[in-house]
């Protein structure tokens, strides 16, 4: 149900927009430049990993 109203609502802005004529935003041609390692990575691998387990004390 919840996702019957929300396309509703979503397609209601849309035809509201073009009927008040609100152009579409330009949207970048490159979204993704490339991958980046950083802490909040490692911190992800580290909480991810098998000997994080819940069992292990």
């Amino acid at each position: 149900m919840f996702w019957v109203v929300m396309s509703t609502a979503g397609l209601a802005v849309e035809y509201l927009f073009k009927a008040i004529r609100i152009p579409v935003p330009a949207r970048p041609t490159m979204i993704v430049t490339g991958l980046q390692w950083n802490y909040t990575t490692v911190l992800s691998m580290r909480w991810t990993s098998p000997k994080n387990s819940a069992s292990e004390t």
